[in-house]
């Protein structure tokens, strides 16, 4: 992919899908009401541009700088670029196991979980309430359940599509040359102190390749404003985990599937509580 294609298809994704959640919140006035009707339009338009970010690349942007490990991998696509500094990274010699596979994607769940339980807990107990109500049809039926199935997977991969790969890579990728052009200078400049511009440089790389994680996590937070300040909290850690999750794999499968079911598992219970106070 050319300089100019990457950078307006990078336009264009934040432009349609990154940038409205984050203001969504500030042009609903009132009580915020979502009824769920399971698959819609966007669903589909989402389920798409991840289709087509993943699999429909000539050069795909989910393809990690050139590297030695990236060789060893089965020709396997490395979607994550190493920080070196909130994740735990492969180290590339041969495949990934599927048992490291299914044992990151129980601990993510897991996880998941958990922090939901914690948040709802702190929202009772602080006395907050949902900042959006959902409400859902009336006549339950098998194609409605397999509709919103169909909802769930689509948000479910199209978000670990964007947040997890698509956007922290697409940062290291724009800014990190800034880095690595500034660490050619100055062991340029001056070949007495290469070394220690060097380690100097490196630390700056770090930085920089941390500073898009969580630039990327606090995006991925904040899309979750309209639901509340607890739900971007949860979405922060969820965020930051499912991220990890994808790190250590290598890949988005594992955090998807987990994501799918966590958020299949919490509409299952958001609709047994409707049920059951109607």
């Amino acid at each position: 992919m050319t300089k100019t294609k990457f950078y307006l298809q990078f336009f264009f994704v934040v432009a349609i899908f990154v940038l409205p959640p984050l203001f969504a919140p500030f042009f609903s006035g009132g009580e915020n009401v979502f009824e769920f009707t399971g698959f819609s339009w966007w669903n589909a338009a989402c389920l798409l541009v991840a289709a087509l970010l993943n699999f429909f690349e000539e050069e795909s942007v989910f393809s990690a700088e050139k590297k030695d490990y990236s060789k060893s991998m089965n020709s396997r696509p490395q979607f994550f670029d190493s920080c070196g500094v909130f994740f735990d990274f492969s180290s590339g010699k041969g495949k990934i196991p599927r048992v490291i596979v299914f044992a990151e994607f129980l601990k993510t769940f897991g996880i998941l979980c958990a922090m939901q339980a914690f948040f709802e807990f702190l929202g009772l107990v602080l006395k907050v309430r949902p900042a959006t109500i959902i409400c859902f049809p009336g006549n339950v039926n098998i194609a409605q359940i397999l509709s919103w199935a169909a909802a769930l997977f689509s948000a479910a991969f199209y978000e670990e599509t964007l947040y997890r790969a698509y956007l922290p890579f697409s940062l290291k990728r724009i800014f990190s040359k800034k880095c690595r052009s500034q660490k050619e200078r100055l062991n340029a400049e001056n070949e007495v102190t290469a070394e220690t511009d060097s380690a100097q440089s490196g630390k700056r790389a770090q930085f920089c390749d941390a500073a898009f994680e969580i630039i990327a996590i606090a995006i991925f937070g904040f899309s979750h404003l309209r639901n509340g300040i607890l739900a971007v909290a949860n979405a922060l850690v969820a965020g930051f985990f499912l991220r990890r999750c994808a790190v250590r794999t290598g890949g988005i499968q594992a955090g998807f599937f987990a994501h799918f079911l966590y958020n299949a598992l919490t509409l299952a219970l958001m609709m047994a509580v409707g049920f059951a106070i109607n």
